[in-house]
């Protein structure tokens, strides 16, 4: 056995209450795996921390009439206090937002840009001209095309689990209006670039699940779509970009 371990656990979303099926099926078992390890004599340490950039914070914050670093804070706090009454024990629990997190992120970013990863394309976006901003993800509601639910994100029908090409009747999430599509820049990185590079490497991994391999590799065959990495939003890593004012890279980059 090696004498050092590093565990973690899945994030929780700065955006409301864990709940028992959190603690249960993520916090206890990494808790109890760093507990027996440290008896074992390894030298084993619980990291974790809040996820605090995305779409959903942002909208919940301007509700709430607070900062998104504010409404964070409390989450971030009110997290830790739940998993210490659980009696969970991280050795270290921090948030995505710090300044450590948003440089690491930016360097990343840097290093893709620089090996020639990353480019810049124009895409038409809605936009509330009541509001004056772009309406990425969850600022757009609407009917979804494929069941007719109504009331659902433009970036998933909670009603049918599909992901709208364009959602049906589509209004602002913050004042209701009607939006327009507008022309913005966003970054993208090129993701079909490394389809034959991750296919080799399932390909030659014999610690995988077969059926989970042979998914992936499906997915891969199908065509790997570059993937758009910022959002027009003012929460979140900013892009280290001089002509990238007010734009943060998506959630998932960061992750």
């Amino acid at each position: 056995m090696n004498n050092k371990a590093i565990i973690t656990s899945a994030l929780p979303y700065a955006n409301g209450e864990i709940h028992l099926g959190h603690v249960a099926s993520t916090y206890l078992p990494a808790d109890v795996t760093t507990r027996f390890l440290k008896l074992k004599g390894v030298e084993a340490y619980y990291f974790c921390a809040s996820d605090d950039f995305g779409t959903p914070i942002l909208i919940q914050s301007e509700k709430e009439g607070k900062t998104p670093s504010e409404y964070v804070a409390h989450w971030n706090k009110r997290d830790y206090d739940d998993f210490t009454a659980f009696g969970i024990d991280f050795d270290f629990f921090y948030k995505t937002s710090s300044s450590e997190n948003i440089a690491f992120v930016q360097d990343v970013f840097k290093k893709l840009n620089n090996a020639g990863h990353i480019y810049e394309k124009e895409i038409i976006q809605f936009y509330c001209n009541n509001d004056k901003k772009f309406l990425p993800d969850r600022y757009v509601k609407g009917v979804c095309p494929y069941c007719n639910a109504i009331d659902q994100y433009s970036d998933l029908c909670e009603s049918c689990g599909r992901v709208p090409e364009e959602i049906s009747d589509p209004k602002c999430s913050i004042c209701g209006q009607t939006p327009t599509k507008e022309k913005t820049t966003h970054f993208f990185f090129k993701l079909k670039n490394f389809g034959d590079a991750l296919y080799k490497w399932l390909d030659e991994n014999e610690n995988l699940q077969k059926d989970v391999k042979k998914y992936v590799q499906n997915w891969i065959k199908s065509g790997l779509i570059d993937w758009d990495i910022t959002r027009d939003i003012s929460w979140g890593v900013p892009v280290p970009v001089d002509d990238a004012k007010d734009k943060v890279f998506y959630g998932w980059f960061d992750n």
